[in-house]
């Protein structure tokens, strides 16, 4: 499937401020089930300077300069991604893929920060609930918890503000989409099975406008990294665009920055659109 869309980033200020350097991940990732066929990406004010590099998460980075005063910026990027993966479970889970994986030395250390826990113990006996009524495998008890999240706590939307807590979504049994990404990452991690953090865009059905979407990745031994949308309460095919992917969510976040004035922060805007071709 041939996915094209526009986002629009804009951010209003009451008077002119002077704008530190801007960090923008907003390019889709490619390689392997998604490939990036075209990327344009638009700033105002100019840039007196701009790089683009790879983070260390593989993660399009693109930071910005600016000189002068202004009362806005905006961010426009204009995309075109293929995405090849219609079936989320084309793989066949190797001997390792147990409950908790069965991970080898060197590659455990690369995935380290993808498991990093500091559980309460709300999150741990659900956990250890799900784990005992899954099949015994990796990939068993990440479709039950992503089935969980979907039934049990109800989406809601937060435009703004980072992540909850997986603790306050789960007591709260409501949150947004990257709320209830973050509560999937941590029932993940407490199994032991690494998981991170994607930000990107959904390809809706209905009329509702189109918006950043956020879901969660856990790496399942024989198929490597694997997507699951809690807030669907389904694995992701190819109607989802990844554009970052972290083992913490700042690292993922679309834009961050900051700028020196006296004027009240406001919370940007996003317009996004978002079609289907062939």
């Amino acid at each position: 499937m041939i996915l094209s869309g526009t986002h629009t980033t804009a951010y209003i200020y009451d008077a002119p401020v002077t704008l530190d350097m801007h960090a923008v991940r907003l390019q889709p990732r490619t390689g392997g089930d998604q490939l990036l066929r075209r990327f344009d990406i638009e700033v105002s004010p100019t840039p007196v300077a701009q790089t683009q590099a790879i983070d260390a998460e593989g993660n399009a980075l693109y930071c910005f300069w600016f000189i002068g005063p202004t009362t806005h910026l905006t961010i426009k990027t204009r995309f075109e991604v293929e995405n090849r993966r219609a079936n989320p479970f084309d793989f066949i889970p190797s001997a390792m893929s147990t409950l908790p994986p069965q991970l080898p030395p060197d590659e455990r250390e690369l995935l380290r920060p993808c498991l990093k826990t500091a559980a309460s113990p709300d999150i741990a006996q659900l956990a250890q609930a799900l784990a005992a009524g899954s099949d015994g495998s990796a990939l068993g008890f990440v479709a039950a918890a992503n089935g969980w999240i979907s039934t049990n706590i109800r989406a809601v939307s937060r435009k703004h503000g980072v992540p909850l807590a997986p603790e306050t979504t789960l007591s709260d049994r409501r949150g947004a989409c990257r709320d209830q990404a973050v509560l999937l990452m941590a029932l993940c991690r407490d199994q032991g099975i690494p998981a991170r953090f994607v930000s990107g865009y959904l390809l809706k059905n209905d009329a509702d406008p189109h918006e950043l979407h956020a879901w969660a990745e856990a790496w399942i031994p024989g198929g490597g990294w694997r997507a699951f949308d809690p807030t669907l309460g389904l694995a992701v095919a190819d109607r989802h665009v990844a554009v970052a992917a972290s083992y913490v969510y700042s690292l993922a976040a679309p834009v961050s920055g900051s700028y020196r004035g006296n004027v009240v922060s406001r919370p940007p805007t996003h317009d996004v659109e978002l079609a289907a071709e062939g």
